[in-house]
Parts: C-alpha cells; structure tokens; sequence
C-alpha cells in the first residue's frame, strides 16, 4: 500500500482514539469497544469444569468427558463461551482484521485469570510463617 492510501486509514485510527464508537454487541455509543452492560450480561461467570473449561451445571473438578479422556494439559482458564455473542466477536478479530477487539477480550481474559489465582491464593494453605507477624528479637 502506498502513502497516499495509507493516510486517510492512519487519519481514522487517529479520530477513533478520540472519539466514542459503538459497542460491539449492542451498539450503543460509548467509549468502551464492549459496554459494561453487555459484559454484565454476556461475560457470565460459570461453573466449568477445570481441566478443559466446558461450562458444567455444577464446579466440578474435572467433566465426564475429561475423566474418560483426561487432556493432556492439567488446568484450563475461561474467560468466556464461544458462543453467541462472543463467537462473532472473536471471528471479526481473528479473520476480519479488527486488532482494537483485541484489548477488551484480553481484559476479560485477564479478569478470569485474576480470579482464578484469588481463588487459588485464598485456598492454599502458609507454608512459612508470615515475617509481618514475627516478633521482634
């Protein structure tokens, strides 16, 4: 692409850092590629099972599926299904060269990450006694 046809798609990226846009799913203006209602709504927390992250009924520590073929990986970290909304938003970033979409899925991603180690952290038991609570000498 030369010069002259790159300029006017810099020109957008630019406006578009300083404008609001829409909402990827439900097109409401704002300044977040994904509103906090729809993240309230769509990025649900689920019980799911821990070894390929399938959304189960119940927490589970693994599914029937992986209790009869475990994979070959121990633990699995879902942020969301791929499902309606999120399979044609992740579409659009992988294939319809979208790279803004790809900080707000990270965030979510981020966010189950963050509490599955919450989780993980507040389950485990101290190994060495804390030095904040050791008495001066």
């Amino acid at each position: 692409m030369d010069a002259r046809a790159a300029a006017p798609m810099a020109l957008a990226r630019r406006v578009a850092c300083v404008l609001p846009g829409q909402c990827e799913i439900c097109r409401r203006w704002g300044w977040e590629r994904l509103c906090r209602a729809c993240r309230e709504q769509f990025a649900v927390e689920r019980a799911r099972c821990t070894r390929c992250g399938l959304a189960t009924g119940a927490a589970l520590a693994a599914c029937g599926s992986c209790l009869q073929a475990p994979p070959p990986f121990a633990r699995t970290i879902v942020a969301l299904d791929y499902a309606f909304p999120w399979d044609g938003i992740i579409g659009r970033w992988k294939f319809g060269a979208h790279p803004e979409l790809a900080s707000p899925l990270a965030s979510l991603l981020a966010q189950a990450v963050a509490r599955e180690f919450a989780q993980r952290t507040a389950a485990a038991p101290e190994l060495a006694p804390s030095t904040a609570a050791a008495p001066e000498l």
